[in-house]
Protein backbone atom coordinates (compact mmCIF):
# COMPACT_ATOMS: atom_id res chain seq x y z
CA UNK A 1 0.00 0.00 0.00
CA UNK A 2 1.20 3.41 -0.76
CA UNK A 3 1.85 5.56 2.15
CA UNK A 4 1.10 8.79 -0.13
CA UNK A 5 -2.13 7.69 -1.22
CA UNK A 6 -3.39 6.06 2.35
CA UNK A 7 -3.40 10.44 2.87
CA UNK A 8 -5.61 11.43 0.54
CA UNK A 9 -8.25 8.27 0.05
CA UNK A 10 -11.46 9.19 1.08
CA UNK A 11 -13.99 6.41 2.47
CA UNK A 12 -16.84 5.07 -0.19
CA UNK A 13 -19.57 4.35 2.00
CA UNK A 14 -20.57 0.88 2.18
CA UNK A 15 -22.17 -0.61 4.75
CA UNK A 16 -22.04 0.47 8.59
CA UNK A 17 -24.75 3.06 8.90
CA UNK A 18 -25.01 3.78 12.02
CA UNK A 19 -28.43 6.63 11.81
CA UNK A 20 -31.11 4.60 12.12
CA UNK A 21 -33.20 7.17 9.83
CA UNK A 22 -31.20 6.42 7.15
CA UNK A 23 -31.85 3.29 4.63
CA UNK A 24 -28.62 1.98 3.38
CA UNK A 25 -29.30 0.68 -0.26
CA UNK A 26 -25.36 0.18 -0.50
CA UNK A 27 -24.93 -3.15 0.41
CA UNK A 28 -27.27 -5.69 -0.36
CA UNK A 29 -27.49 -8.67 1.77
CA UNK A 30 -29.51 -11.89 2.02
CA UNK A 31 -32.35 -11.61 4.79
CA UNK A 32 -32.45 -15.08 5.07
CA UNK A 33 -29.28 -16.82 6.85
CA UNK A 34 -28.89 -20.64 6.22
CA UNK A 35 -30.09 -23.61 8.29
CA UNK A 36 -27.15 -24.60 11.06
CA UNK A 37 -25.46 -20.91 11.71
CA UNK A 38 -26.95 -20.94 15.13
CA UNK A 39 -25.17 -24.57 16.07
CA UNK A 40 -21.69 -22.91 14.21
CA UNK A 41 -21.59 -20.09 16.60
CA UNK A 42 -21.82 -22.12 19.52
CA UNK A 43 -18.87 -24.08 18.11
CA UNK A 44 -16.84 -21.73 17.65
CA UNK A 45 -17.66 -20.10 20.89
CA UNK A 46 -16.84 -23.45 22.48
CA UNK A 47 -13.41 -22.95 20.33
CA UNK A 48 -12.37 -19.50 20.71
CA UNK A 49 -10.30 -20.13 23.69
CA UNK A 50 -7.63 -21.83 21.51
CA UNK A 51 -5.52 -20.15 18.87
CA UNK A 52 -6.66 -21.88 15.75
CA UNK A 53 -4.53 -23.26 13.08
CA UNK A 54 -3.15 -20.38 10.56
CA UNK A 55 -4.43 -22.14 7.55
CA UNK A 56 -8.18 -22.35 8.52
CA UNK A 57 -8.12 -26.23 7.00
CA UNK A 58 -11.73 -26.96 8.13
CA UNK A 59 -12.54 -23.61 6.30
CA UNK A 60 -10.37 -23.96 3.22
CA UNK A 61 -11.85 -27.21 2.48
CA UNK A 62 -15.43 -26.01 2.91
CA UNK A 63 -14.99 -22.93 0.33
CA UNK A 64 -12.85 -25.07 -1.78
CA UNK A 65 -15.66 -27.44 -2.09
CA UNK A 66 -18.44 -24.38 -2.65
CA UNK A 67 -16.39 -22.61 -5.56
CA UNK A 68 -14.93 -26.33 -6.74
CA UNK A 69 -11.15 -25.24 -6.64
CA UNK A 70 -8.08 -26.93 -4.90
CA UNK A 71 -7.98 -26.18 -0.77
CA UNK A 72 -4.46 -24.98 -1.07
CA UNK A 73 -5.86 -22.32 -3.37
CA UNK A 74 -8.02 -20.91 -0.94
CA UNK A 75 -6.57 -17.95 1.18
CA UNK A 76 -9.32 -17.15 4.11
CA UNK A 77 -10.25 -13.59 4.58
CA UNK A 78 -12.25 -10.81 6.81
CA UNK A 79 -14.62 -10.28 4.33
CA UNK A 80 -14.56 -9.77 0.54
CA UNK A 81 -13.47 -6.58 0.59
CA UNK A 82 -10.05 -7.68 2.21
CA UNK A 83 -10.03 -10.25 -0.42
CA UNK A 84 -9.64 -7.72 -3.06
CA UNK A 85 -7.49 -5.68 -1.53
CA UNK A 86 -4.81 -8.34 -0.83
CA UNK A 87 -5.08 -8.80 -4.79
CA UNK A 88 -4.69 -5.48 -5.48
CA UNK A 89 -1.90 -4.81 -2.89
CA UNK A 90 -0.27 -8.15 -4.74
CA UNK A 91 -0.53 -7.38 -8.39
CA UNK A 92 -0.29 -3.39 -8.46
CA UNK A 93 3.08 -0.81 -7.87
CA UNK A 94 2.56 2.82 -7.65
CA UNK A 95 2.20 3.78 -11.14
CA UNK A 96 0.58 1.22 -12.83
CA UNK A 97 -2.98 1.06 -14.25
CA UNK A 98 -5.95 -1.08 -13.16
CA UNK A 99 -9.22 -1.53 -15.52
CA UNK A 100 -11.92 -0.95 -13.35
CA UNK A 101 -15.65 -1.36 -14.78
CA UNK A 102 -18.36 1.34 -13.86
CA UNK A 103 -20.80 1.95 -13.09
CA UNK A 104 -19.74 -0.80 -10.42
CA UNK A 105 -18.51 -1.22 -6.57
CA UNK A 106 -17.19 2.02 -5.54
CA UNK A 107 -14.52 0.56 -3.49
CA UNK A 108 -12.58 -0.87 -6.59
CA UNK A 109 -11.08 2.79 -7.12
CA UNK A 110 -10.29 3.59 -3.95
CA UNK A 111 -8.46 0.36 -3.58
CA UNK A 112 -6.63 1.14 -6.91
CA UNK A 113 -5.92 4.42 -5.25
CA UNK A 114 -4.69 3.03 -2.42
CA UNK A 115 -1.65 1.75 -4.06
CA UNK A 116 -0.50 4.68 -5.83
CA UNK A 117 -1.88 3.25 -8.98
CA UNK A 118 -4.26 4.87 -11.42
CA UNK A 119 -7.80 3.23 -12.44
CA UNK A 120 -8.94 3.41 -15.64
CA UNK A 121 -12.77 3.00 -16.26
CA UNK A 122 -14.54 0.70 -18.48
CA UNK A 123 -18.10 -0.18 -19.16
CA UNK A 124 -19.20 -3.16 -16.94
CA UNK A 125 -20.39 -4.60 -19.83
CA UNK A 126 -17.46 -4.03 -22.43
CA UNK A 127 -14.37 -4.85 -20.59
CA UNK A 128 -14.61 -8.07 -20.96
CA UNK A 129 -14.11 -7.00 -24.90
CA UNK A 130 -10.48 -5.36 -24.32
CA UNK A 131 -7.65 -6.85 -26.52
CA UNK A 132 -4.24 -7.03 -25.82
CA UNK A 133 -3.10 -4.07 -26.19
CA UNK A 134 -5.06 -1.72 -23.82
CA UNK A 135 -3.93 -4.89 -21.34
CA UNK A 136 -0.33 -4.93 -22.22
CA UNK A 137 -0.82 -1.43 -20.13
CA UNK A 138 -2.48 -2.77 -17.31
CA UNK A 139 -1.38 -4.55 -14.48
CA UNK A 140 -4.97 -5.55 -13.22
CA UNK A 141 -8.58 -5.73 -14.59
CA UNK A 142 -11.56 -5.81 -12.56
CA UNK A 143 -14.75 -7.89 -13.31
CA UNK A 144 -17.95 -8.07 -11.13
CA UNK A 145 -19.92 -10.41 -11.75
CA UNK A 146 -23.13 -10.12 -11.14
CA UNK A 147 -21.71 -6.48 -11.64
CA UNK A 148 -23.18 -4.61 -8.52
CA UNK A 149 -25.71 -3.01 -9.06
CA UNK A 150 -27.04 -3.45 -11.87
CA UNK A 151 -27.02 -7.26 -11.62
CA UNK A 152 -25.90 -8.36 -15.06
CA UNK A 153 -23.73 -11.70 -14.90
CA UNK A 154 -20.81 -11.80 -17.36
CA UNK A 155 -21.18 -14.66 -19.75
CA UNK A 156 -19.10 -17.69 -18.85
CA UNK A 157 -17.47 -17.83 -22.25
CA UNK A 158 -16.66 -14.24 -22.49
CA UNK A 159 -15.22 -14.77 -18.99
CA UNK A 160 -13.05 -17.67 -20.14
CA UNK A 161 -11.94 -15.79 -22.93
CA UNK A 162 -11.06 -12.48 -21.20
CA UNK A 163 -9.13 -14.11 -18.86
CA UNK A 164 -6.71 -16.27 -21.15
CA UNK A 165 -6.29 -12.84 -22.54
CA UNK A 166 -5.28 -11.43 -19.57
CA UNK A 167 -2.83 -14.65 -19.11
CA UNK A 168 -1.25 -13.54 -22.43
CA UNK A 169 -0.41 -10.48 -21.12
CA UNK A 170 0.66 -11.19 -17.92
CA UNK A 171 -2.52 -8.55 -16.52
CA UNK A 172 -3.75 -10.15 -13.23
CA UNK A 173 -7.52 -10.63 -13.59
CA UNK A 174 -9.67 -9.97 -10.18
CA UNK A 175 -13.07 -11.74 -10.05
CA UNK A 176 -14.94 -9.77 -7.54
CA UNK A 177 -17.91 -12.89 -7.13
CA UNK A 178 -19.22 -11.73 -3.86
CA UNK A 179 -23.12 -12.17 -5.35
CA UNK A 180 -22.35 -14.90 -7.61
CA UNK A 181 -23.91 -17.57 -5.46
CA UNK A 182 -27.37 -15.82 -5.87
CA UNK A 183 -27.20 -17.43 -9.59
CA UNK A 184 -26.87 -20.60 -11.40
CA UNK A 185 -23.16 -20.12 -12.49
CA UNK A 186 -19.80 -21.34 -12.08
CA UNK A 187 -17.17 -19.80 -10.35
CA UNK A 188 -13.87 -18.26 -12.23
CA UNK A 189 -11.93 -20.57 -9.47
CA UNK A 190 -12.51 -23.66 -11.62
CA UNK A 191 -10.41 -21.79 -14.63
CA UNK A 192 -7.39 -22.54 -12.36
CA UNK A 193 -5.31 -19.82 -14.74
CA UNK A 194 -2.42 -18.23 -12.55
CA UNK A 195 -3.28 -14.69 -13.43
CA UNK A 196 -6.96 -14.70 -12.07
CA UNK A 197 -8.18 -14.21 -8.14
CA UNK A 198 -10.92 -14.88 -7.35
CA UNK A 199 -12.56 -12.82 -3.96
CA UNK A 200 -16.23 -14.16 -2.46
CA UNK A 201 -18.14 -13.29 0.86
CA UNK A 202 -19.97 -14.40 3.62
CA UNK A 203 -21.90 -11.25 3.35
CA UNK A 204 -23.68 -11.11 0.46
CA UNK A 205 -25.59 -14.30 0.02
CA UNK A 206 -25.21 -15.81 3.16
CA UNK A 207 -26.70 -13.16 5.47
CA UNK A 208 -23.68 -12.70 7.72
CA UNK A 209 -22.05 -9.02 7.16
CA UNK A 210 -20.99 -8.86 10.75
CA UNK A 211 -18.93 -12.31 10.56
CA UNK A 212 -16.46 -10.45 8.52
CA UNK A 213 -15.61 -13.78 6.36
CA UNK A 214 -14.91 -14.26 2.83
CA UNK A 215 -11.75 -15.53 1.08
CA UNK A 216 -9.56 -15.51 -2.14
CA UNK A 217 -8.89 -18.16 -4.62
CA UNK A 218 -5.72 -17.86 -6.49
Amino acid sequence: MDPDSIRTAERVPHGGESDRDVLDFSANTNPRTPDGVADVYAGALEASSRYPDDDYPEFQAAAAAFVGCDPNRVIPTPGGLAAIRLAMETALEPGDEALVPYPSFGEYAREVRLQGATPRFVRYDELCEIGPTVLEASALAVICTPNNPTGDAIDSDALEAFAARCADTDTTLLVDEAFLGFTDRSSAAELELETVVVARSLTKLFGLPGLRAGFAVA
